[in-house]
This record gives C-alpha cells, sequence and structure tokens, in this order.
C-alpha cells in the first residue's frame, strides 16, 4: 500500500507546470529480463521550466507470453509484471533540469491471458506463443542443459533508481525544433535476484527532439530521439551482457480537440544479450497507440496508450500504459 500511497502523495505536492506540445509517452522496454537496465523513455526535447517541478506517475502493465528452444538454449517467458513509476523533473535554469525516477516493479501470475487473447483474435493478431496454461508466472532461461536464471515467485518491490539531466541545445521558439542533451545514471537499488534491478550502474546519453506543427487546423507535436545505453556488470546472464545498446524512438502527438489528444509512437534498441534466442538476444521495437484526456475538474492530464510487439523479438507480447500529471491552474493540454 505505501508503494502505492507514497508516489500519490508526491504527485500531488509538485508544483504544476504545463504539459508541452509533443511530449512523448514515457516507456521503457518491460521485457522480464531486459527492463531490469537503464533504458531512458523518451523525453523529447523540451525542459521543465526554471523553478518549476514536474511531476507524473506512470503506470505500466506488460504481459509476457513467449517460448523458444534451440539446441543450446531455451526461454519460457510467461506472466505479467506491473511497474509504477514516479517521475520527478525539476528546471535549475533555462538549460538545466535534473530528475529522478523512483520506481516499483512486480511480477506476477497474472490475470489478463484469456482477455488479451480475445483482443489478438478481435484483431487477426497471433496468439502462437499461447497455447500453454493460463495465468501462470515462469521467467526461465537454460544453457547447455542448465538453469542460469528463474524466476517463478510473485512479488514486488522497489526496482532500480534512476537520476537524470538534461541541457538544453535549442529553445525551439522559431522554425527549428527544440534539441535537448539528456543523460540518466541508474544505480542497483533493486534486487537483481527477483528481476527488479540488474545489480549494476547503468549509464544512458541521448539528443532529444521536440518540433510543434499543425494538422488539420490543430497543434501537432513531433519528437525523436536517438541515443546509447552504457551498461554496467550486471548480475543476470553477466556472461552474455552486451558492452552498449543503441536506442532510438519517435512519434507524434495531435490535438483532436481542446482536451482530448491522439498519439503514436515507436521504439527500438539493440540486443542486449548475446543469444540466439530473438526474445533474448534480438534487437527490439514495440508500436504504442493512445491518447490523453484532461480533465479539468480534477486539474490533471490522463494519458492512456496500448503497446504491441512489432514483430516477435524481445518485447512484451502486451502492454497497457497510463500516466497521471497534474496541470498548472489555466494551462492548456
Amino acid at each position: 500500500m505505501a508503494a502505492v500511497v507514497l508516489p500519490l502523495i508526491i504527485c500531488c505536492l509538485g508544483t504544476a507546470v504545463q504539459a508541452e506540445d509533443g511530449a512523448p509517452l514515457y516507456l521503457r522496454n518491460q521485457s522480464p529480463f531486459l527492463q531490469i537496465f537503464g533504458l531512458p523513455g523518451p523525453q523529447g526535447g523540451i525542459l521543465t521550466p526554471p523553478g518549476k517541478l514536474r511531476a507524473s506517475m506512470n503506470f505500466a502493465l506488460a504481459n509476457h507470453a513467449d517460448r523458444a528452444t534451440l539446441p543450446d538454449e531455451s526461454l519460457v517467458l510467461d506472466g505479467e509484471s506491473y511497474f509504477l513509476d514516479t517521475v520527478l523533473r525539476y528546471g535549475l535554469s533555462d538549460r538545466w533540469e535534473i530528475g529522478v525516477d523512483l520506481p516499483y516493479v512486480a511480477h506476477s501470475s497474472g490475470k489478463f491471458d484469456n482477455l488479451i487473447e480475445g483482443w489478438h483474435d478481435l484483431f487477426s493478431l497471433s496468439n502462437s506463443q499461447r497455447d500453454g496454461p493460463s495465468n501462470t508466472l515462469e521467467f526461465d532461461y537454460q544453457r547447455q542443459g542448465s538453469t542460469v536464471s528463474r524466476l517463478d515467485e510473485a512479488g514486488g518491490g522497489i526496482g532500480d533508481v534512476r537520476l537524470s539531466s538534461a541541457y538544453r541545445l535549442r529553445t525551439g521558439a522559431d522554425d527549428g525544433p527544440a534539441l535537448a542533451l539528456r543523460g540518466m545514471v541508474k544505480l542497483p537499488t533493486g534486487n537483481e535476484n527477483k528481476l527488479r534491478g540488474s545489480g549494476a550502474t547503468d549509464i544512458a546519453l541521448s539528443l532529444e527532439a521536440t518540433s510543434r506543427r499543425s494538422l488539420a487546423g490543430r497543434p501537432l507535436g513531433l519528437f525523436a530521439q536517438g541515443g546509447a545505453l552504457r551498461l554496467g556488470d550486471g548480475q543476470i546472464l553477466a556472461d552474455q551482457q552486451k558492452t552498449t545498446v543503441p536506442f532510438g524512438a519517435f512519434g507524434l502527438r495531435w490535438q483532436w480537440t481542446e482536451n482530448i489528444d491522439l498519439r503514436a509512437q515507436a521504439a527500438i534498441q539493440g540486443s542486449y544479450y548475446r543469444s540466439d534466442l530473438d526474445a533474448l538476444g534480438g534487437t527490439t521495437s514495440n508500436l504504442t497507440l493512445g491518447g490523453g484526456i484532461v480533465l479539468r475538474g480534477l486539474g490533471v492530464k490522463l494519458d492512456i496508450a496500448i503497446i504491441e510487439d512489432l514483430i516477435s523479438d524481445a518485447t512484451p507480447d502486451f502492454g497497457m500504459y497510463l500516466s497521471v500529471r497534474r496541470l498548472a491552474k489555466g494551462s492548456q493540454p
């Protein structure tokens, strides 16, 4: 209960700021053996105004269903993961921003397998990996007949805390995009044996851009992100872990009405492990579709989205995202 109440309190106490056009959905890779690393979610090129605190609470659900066997390797991913992040960003000056992400991570057998199978059937998506038992928890990787990593006990706790900073390169006040250089350090505060962290410090650096346009007479925000993640000496599949992972994302936000916007974004990353299994050593990609609504009576902005893997790779089979951000009085969505 404290893990839910504390982020709510922090979010409500934070000084509200206006949401910016093109601000991305703050999403990371949520595959069980990859979410332990310090991949930063996209944030765009616009920084928090000086002296202001931006606070949001982001919840994500990832449903896993993947089984693969090769002569020397086998992998079973069956279960659900839940992520609750309190994200704080503070504007130090016109050019500098600092921040912290406080994560809570839980893994469970889940309850949504049957619902997701129906969703896939409705849209003619594949359920080929969902022929095993429903609503079980088994994250198991074996190599050469021996178990390398296994989690089959549900539980939750603090994840790896992430510290961030950003430097504004361009304001975007003219016809060009807003540009920011962003850095993030992930600290080993989570329990790696429970897949809540990697047991190491990771460092990420990215260049991010946000551009304001219009479509059908309504505001259109575009964003792009590109960078590299330097992995520390983690404790999970340590001898197979790679050193550097490139990553990128891009997307758009279209203001459909005064209080409703529509969003689409895609993300891709290089491989994290040396493995012939696509679900572990392959590149990752996903597509996110959703939207946001301003609840002016409550003074908050609510974003909700659905996440699907684009190809069969190291990405959860299905995910949902929910974010709540407090709005400044009189601000636009």
